[in-house]
């Protein structure tokens, strides 16, 4: 049985909804951005936009308004979502907290869902809420607030039933709604006024009647001019009463996606159409003696943006463009043209969105271990590549070659009083060390006056009193920093040498075999305060831990022979603690540093193993020991400060940066090979920067915020549909999708994007006549162009691109190898597609060869259908065209031959292979096994699942298991059945259910952690990473039964103690949900949930920790806050 565990590694990005208000404070300016099941609460100020909160809802947002009631000082948000659960919040800023005024479920049992969309709104004056959900009804709520506040809806019979839009106007005593419905080919507008008393509608003296083709907007204009505004297909309307206006402006080509109201009286609207062009509608005013009329419309061109799914002017010209096709952004209205450009726009911001997430491939491009997740994210003009990493990235600012460098330190050469900036770097080398000086871009070698560039430096820094310490094998030297020499000299007694040293700003330690001496540094000289013998000699030496002094009171140590750790007490060098390390491997490197509120002690083992404990100096002792793998050879540890936090840097051959989450310790990897020396590194020219040591020479460069996952984005402009990796080409293959518009005779590109600016393009062979002829494209619409585009796997540059046929859809995509044939090929399956076929009646497999930076088309096989999936099959080919699956062999020829094939199949859209077994997702008829017999030469039905699941992607967990997602937003699994039964073996049963609330178009096996760095447990295996729609990546793992027991028990404990927003249950969100069904999760749990334990209170610990239960090796026991902390962050480190 597969026991399954979900969890979001990246959160939905698409910007499904935005508004604007004053919600957190009567003087706060809050932008709200809906991003599905989440809201993204902002703060505006003059500085840009601030976040405040992030909160999760438990449904898919389908519409929001803020209100604001009578006697309220605030704006409240009214939420309808997706399973007609309505609530309205209120911000608490006592508790930074959101609450629930009023809340209701408005589902009803059995009328119709509406087939044109959800609609939930709020009169002006916050009387009535109305809501579309089914068609030929209208819910009306009467609005009473309170706290928790059950609201109750009256159903009101509506005769229109093509409803395709609803909105609220102005400038009546009673609510008023208009509507636009459709009835045969037509499109109508009708006026209703809500009687509140019962609950009615009464058509309004407003007779709109029939309104322009294809209007499917309407914009409520506000006081004093009111009336409503009309948006229809290349038109737009003002009616009031019975006076209309009309325009047909020649600008607008495009369906208008939304709209954001500029001013307070209704003056200006800006309007963003499906390819992401920004217009200002102007209602031109003139003041009469019946008030202000709209005398004229005006339709301004203003720029392009990303493709608009909401518009929300903010303030001062700054307006936010939230996108569901591409990044959402920030952007300033100009009051004239840019003189290159034209437009009125400038972008101020960008937001990253993943979404929609179409394909993806998880590869490890540095063989380090770490994979990275490559998206086929967005649409059209705002479609791209992104790289997910989960670590951090260096950005490389100047490089310098120089071999054979044992250590790098950075130093002041001038009084604080006349520079903050670093202008030296102190490099060590065997024998000797070379002080690099920089003024601005340019580097020199210099001298030091009081330094000895004879010997080589262990240690150097700046010190108190604007002085400086360079520390060699033989002494400690302490110079000024106004360049008047050495001030003073010490040397460890009787002709030591000094093996080891680390200093701060006026503590020294230095290490001498198994001696260790503790000096001080004053104005002008240097003291030793205290000394002590140790058993064996010192491997590593630390005092990095400070007080609110800034003075250290421990000091850490490392010792050789016994493999033990040390805490020493200063000044008196006293032995606070004695910890073995354990095993034969030899410290190398120790670091004692603050995370929060918590002391870690951090031990680098000469074997690339990081140990590292929880210091409680209060009992002078180590707890919660743990150890991750951080490489094959001993890093290097150093701290450096990312704002006000100071992080750790650990050098080796896979870097890594220590930093606390969620009280608790991450290790994210950098994205270069081999560090083995660091240094912070603060210049007028690179400030905030380090400085890297790796074999060849150093680097200088600047460090990513610190967080868990990283995204680097590759613009295409046009829509990449599928990905695949070939590691032997080092090159990625995308199926990309650009439009042409026509122009004179011919077609011309719509913009420049990713196939036409490659240096090598071909055109696929001419197909025969006769389907020339069945696909000619008519030439006054748009065409779509589809071409395979080759990328550099590091530089993610496009290098060729093969352009496909007219007609011609790219469908799949994969890399892939045959039996009996050394190459390494791309395969591409398309369809000619004819809008006028009910699905398409021919395709072809092409075979490429990409090499030497160009594609050669080495051969095709026309097949009579879509290629929906192309899979490596066993050195051969599976192919699902239409409803068959067939397996097709790679002859001596290098041509492509039909074995085998398998037809019980609606539309066989999805393949996923293990050894002979075959699953496969159908279009409405779930999932079905089968299997290869190649003795036969047959493809032979296993089972299948008989529940009507529309597929949107499958998955093998393993042998027995397998992972389904669906059109309703559900995962779902299924297993084979042990039965004895022969009618029972071919049934594939339904096992697990799980309500997403993400479209899922990608299951991809992979994991976005770097393998052997974390401590997964035994109980937690597998990983299957998922791409949504909204742009969300998350990761399925199986749980071992008792681990599930465990955590589920967490679950339903955390469900109770954490309140829900808009009261909406935790089971309720979470169970199978589609238009034929509703049932409970089963042998799933929410990671979102389980993971939240992290954030509660020490209170709200204990209160889940109260009566749940925890099986160990011998004994099952009351579980432990503790004992949940362990699971939950074990849990989380596996994404």
């Amino acid at each position: 049985m597969a026991y399954n565990y979900v969890v979001t590694a990246h959160k939905p990005t698409a910007a499904n909804a935005s508004l604007f208000g004053n919600f957190t404070g009567p003087d706060d300016l809050n932008l709200i951005v809906a991003k599905n099941n989440r809201l993204d609460i902002q703060l505006v100020t003059a500085e840009g936009l601030v976040p405040l909160l992030d909160v999760g809802i438990y449904g898919r947002i389908a519409s929001m308004q803020l209100i604001r009631p009578k006697n309220e000082r605030c704006d409240l948000l009214f939420i309808l979502t997706c399973r007609y659960r309505v609530c309205i919040l209120q911000y608490k800023p006592e508790t930074k907290s959101i609450i629930t005024r009023a809340y209701g479920d408005m589902k009803n049992r059995v009328s119709r869902p509406s087939e044109t969309g959800l609609i939930g709104i709020v009169d002006p004056d916050c009387k009535v809420v109305c809501l579309k959900l089914y068609d030929g009804w209208l819910k009306l709520i009467p609005l009473e607030l309170d706290t928790e506040k059950e609201m109750i809806a009256e159903d009101v019979r509506l005769e229109e039933l093509q409803v395709l839009d609803v909105k609220f106007l102005h400038g009546f005593a009673e609510p008023t709604i208009a509507l636009i419905y459709e009835n045969g080919q037509n499109r109508y507008m009708k006026t209703y006024e809500i009687a509140l008393q019962n609950a009615d509608l009464r058509q309004h003296s407003w007779n709109i009647g029939k309104v322009e083709e294809e209007a499917f907007m309407i914009i409520p204009v506000p006081h004093p001019s009111c009336g409503a505004v009309v948006v229809g297909a290349g038109s737009i309307s003002y009616y009031k009463n019975k006076d209309s206006l009309h325009i047909t402006p020649a600008s607008l080509k495009n369906r208008i996606t939304c709209f954001g109201r500029v001013d307070s009286n209704g003056c200006r609207y800006l309007l963003g159409d499906c390819n992401g062009r920004l217009f200002m509608l102007i209602l031109v005013q003139e003041n009469s003696q019946s008030g202000n009329v709209i005398k004229d419309l005006c339709l301004e061109y203003l720029g392009d943006t990303s493709i608009a799914s909401s518009i929300t002017y903010l303030d001062n010209a700054f307006a936010y463009i939230g996108s569901s096709c591409g990044d959402s952004q920030l952007i300033k209205l100009n009051t004239s043209p840019n003189s290159e450009t034209d437009s009125y726009i400038d972008i101020i911001e960008n937001f990253t969105n993943l979404g929609p997430i179409i394909d993806m491939v998880s590869v490890d491009l540095d063989r380090q271990g770490q994979s990275q997740l490559v998206t086929c994210s967005g649409v059209g003009k705002n479609a791209s590549l992104r790289v997910l990493r989960n670590g951090v990235g260096i950005h490389e600012l100047a490089n310098i070659d120089l071999d054979h460098i044992c250590g790098i330190w950075r130093l002041r050469t001038a009084s604080l009083n006349i520079s903050e900036y670093d202008d030296v770097l102190v490099l060590s080398f065997a024998g000797h060390s070379r002080f690099l000086k920089f003024d601005g871009q340019e580097v020199e070698e210099t001298d030091i006056a009081g330094f000895d560039d004879y010997k080589e430096t262990d240690f150097a820094s700046n010190v108190a009193y604007d002085q400086m310490v360079q520390i060699t094998s033989e002494s400690v030297r302490l110079a000024r920093c106004d360049g008047k020499g050495l001030l003073q000299e010490w040397k460890p007694p009787n002709g030591k040498t000094i093996s080891k040293s680390t200093a701060s700003n006026s503590q020294i330690m230095v290490a001498s075999g198994c001696e260790l001496y503790y000096l001080e540094i004053g104005e002008g000289e240097l003291k030793q305060v205290s000394n002590i013998a140790l058993e064996h000699d010192i491997a590593c030496i630390d005092i990095s831990l400070k007080d609110d002094n800034g003075q250290a009171q421990i000091c850490a140590v490392g010792l050789w022979v016994d493999m033990s750790a040390r805490l020493l007490l200063l000044p008196s060098l006293q032995i606070m603690l004695t910890e073995s390390l354990g095993g034969d491997i030899i410290p190398r490197s120790i670091m004692l540093n603050k995370f929060d509120d918590e002391i870690y002690l951090l031990v680098a083992m000469g074997d690339g193993t990081l140990v590292y404990y929880l210091v409680n100096t209060t009992t002078c002792s180590l707890a919660n020991r743990k150890s991750v793998n951080l490489g094959v050879v001993h890093s290097n540890l150093y701290t450096f400060k990312s704002g006000s936090i100071s992080n750790v840097f650990a050098c080796s051959d896979r870097p890594t940066v220590i930093y606390i989450n969620n009280h608790k310790l991450v290790f994210s990897n950098v994205n270069l090979k081999k560090v083995n020396f660091m240094s912070p590194f603060h210049s007028k020219s690179f400030p905030n920067s380090l400085a890297l040591v790796n074999d060849s020479g150093f680097i200088i460069g600047t460090i990513d915020e610190i967080q868990k996952l990283h995204i680097r984005t590759k613009p295409l402009a046009e829509t990449a549909r599928r990905i695949a990796h070939q590691e032997e080409s080092q090159s990625f293959a995308v199926l990309t999708c650009r439009t042409e518009v026509p122009a004179g005779e011919g077609f011309v590109p719509a913009h420049q994007s990713a196939s036409l600016l490659v240096p090598s393009r071909v055109m696929c062979p001419e197909q025969d006549e006769k389907m020339a002829v069945a696909t000619q494209v008519d030439p006054y619409l748009e065409k779509n162009i589809d071409s395979v585009v080759i990328i550099d796997q590091h530089t993610l540059d496009a290098q060729s691109a093969l352009q496909l046929q007219d007609c011609e859809w790219g469908m799949s995509l994969i890399s892939c190898k045959f039996e009996n044939d050394q190459e390494t090929y791309y395969c591409v399956g398309t369809a000619f597609v004819n809008l006028e076929d009910k699905e398409p009646s021919k395709g072809n497999i092409r075979i490429l060869k990409f090499s030497d930076g160009k594609i050669q088309h080495v051969c095709s096989e026309e097949v009579p259908g879509a290629v929906y999936c192309m899979v490596a099959f066993n050195g051969k080919l599976l192919v699902s065209v239409n409803s068959t699956v067939s397996v097709y062999e790679w002859t001596a020829n290098r041509t492509l031959t039909e074995e085998t094939s398998f037809h019980n199949n609606v539309l066989a859209l999805y393949l996923k292979t293990k050894g002979d077994f075959i699953l496969i997702g159908d279009l409405m008829r779930s999932i079905s096994l089968c299997a290869y017999r190649p003795m036969d030469n047959e493809i032979e039905l296993i089972c299948k699942n008989n529940d009507p699941n529309w597929m949107t992607a499958v998955e093998i967990i393993d042998d027995d298991s397998y992972l389904g997602g669906e059109n309703s937003y559900n995962l779902f699994t299924c297993q084979k059945n042990s039965s004895s039964s022969e009618e029972e073996l071919k049934h594939l049963p339904t096992v697990g259910v799980y309500h997403l609330g993400e479209f899922v178009n990608v299951f991809r096996h992979g994991s976005l952690v770097m393998q052997n760095t974390v401590d997964i447990p035994d109980s937690v295996q597998g990983s299957i990473l998922f791409g949504t729609v909204s742009g969300a990546v998350g990761v399925v793992v199986t749980l071992a039964p008792p681990m599930f027991q465990f955590v589920s028990a967490i679950a339903n404990k955390l469900s109770t103690v954490i309140k829900s927003v808009g009261k909406i249950e935790h089971k309720f969100w979470r169970s199978f949900f589609n238009d034929r069904k509703t049932e409970p999760c089963q042998n799933f749990v929410d990671g979102d949930l389980v993971e939240s334990f992290l954030d509660l209170s020490p209170e709200d610990m204990q209160t889940v920790a109260n009566g749940l239960m925890i099986q160990t090796d011998d004994e099952v026991r009351p579980a432990t806050v503790e004992d949940i902390l362990k699971t939950v962050e074990e849990l989380s480190r596996i994404h």
